[in-house]
């Protein structure tokens, strides 16, 4: 029989041998000094030995023995192992968390699945992003009732030790310590939820937009003889169908950089953020694609224009007087 005490950790409340108590404050205590660690950092490393302790079947009001304080130690590391700061990485013996999928809304447009994808699978966020637009657009929007049911069940990631087991990183002192110092929200105004529609309308917007662009460029070139009259091989024999040939061309072109600056747009809205890059590549495919749509506008006036005059120098007028037409009551021509 052992005396035992109440205590918390991260809120939750324990009961606690009073010698498992003892132990945990000091090793509490040693993480604080040798890693220098603000409150912050501390509030993450004691989530995390809440989750130490709820793996072990310890929940809210169980009782905390030594064993339990040796087994937090043993998966988190002895402070002494992290007393330098010039310790960049972990040490290779210690065990990687397995990788976790889980909802990021740190980085979130609405509630972070796309972003928890993201990080599963260690690529950018906006190639979910995009999908799940593409998607939603081709499923006449079915697809958002399957972004509503992960929303629900793939939980959150709110503590530091969370996020690093969402992005498969180990998760020990110094790299809980880390990760607190880089929860840094970068645009604080980006999750409030003006912005927020704001973004996805904007992204949205764009996206129709280039997907009415490529229906608008698959009908071209599936009624391009219909439509002109002529076939692509007439418009390489030159003379005043290469003018049309010259605009048909040219309206390729400028519907293929359309659709390139909306992908742009898009990426841009559901990102929040506008680079030099992307500024410099939209206003180079911008002028290029007024180029490429007024050289088209032109060759194609100027062709249809060639195409008239043809027309007119071929007509031939002959005029023919008729006979008497009296008592005739109906003309065949």
């Amino acid at each position: 029989m052992k005396e035992i005490t109440r205590i918390h950790i991260a809120r939750t409340p324990y009961s606690a041998e009073v010698d498992a108590k003892q132990a945990l404050e000091e090793y509490l205590a040693a993480i604080k000094h040798a890693l220098s660690a603000d409150d912050d950092a501390m509030r993450e490393i004691e989530a995390r030995i809440v989750e130490i302790l709820a793996g072990r079947g310890i929940a809210n009001e169980g009782v905390i023995t030594h064993k339990d304080v040796d087994a937090i130690e043993a998966q988190l590391g002895a402070p002494s192992d992290f007393a330098d700061e010039d310790v960049a990485e972990a040490p290779a013996e210690q065990n990687v968390s397995d990788r976790r999928l889980m909802r990021d809304t740190s980085r979130g447009v609405l509630g972070g699945v796309c972003a928890g994808i993201a990080d599963y699978y260690d690529v950018n966020v906006m190639w979910p992003r995009l999908v799940a637009v593409l998607i939603a657009l081709i499923t006449s929007g079915t697809a958002i009732l399957v972004y509503i049911a992960m929303w629900v069940i793939i939980p959150p990631a709110r503590t530091a030790a969370e996020k690093l087991q969402m992005r498969g990183k180990p998760v020990t002192l110094a790299s809980l310590k880390s990760e607190a110092k880089e929860e840094v929200v970068e645009m604080p105004e980006r999750s409030k939820p003006f912005v927020v529609l704001v973004r996805v309308l904007l992204g949205m917007g764009f996206i129709g937009a280039g997907l009415m662009a490529v229906a608008a460029l698959i009908a071209i070139i599936l009624v391009r003889e219909p439509l002109f009259g002529y076939s692509l091989h007439d418009f390489t024999k030159g003379g005043m169908l290469a003018s049309v040939g010259g605009a048909y061309v040219g309206a390729i072109i400028a519907a293929v950089l359309f659709i390139v600056l909306m992908g742009l747009g898009a990426y841009a809205s559901f990102s929040w953020r506008l680079t030099k890059r992307i500024v410099i590549l939209g206003s180079v495919i911008t002028v290029l694609g007024l180029a490429s749509f007024g050289t088209a506008i032109g060759l194609g006036v100027y062709g249809v224009n060639q195409i008239n005059q043809k027309v007119d120098q071929l007509k031939v007028s002959d005029t023919v007087t008729l006979a008497d037409l009296k008592g005739i009551t109906a003309v065949t021509v």
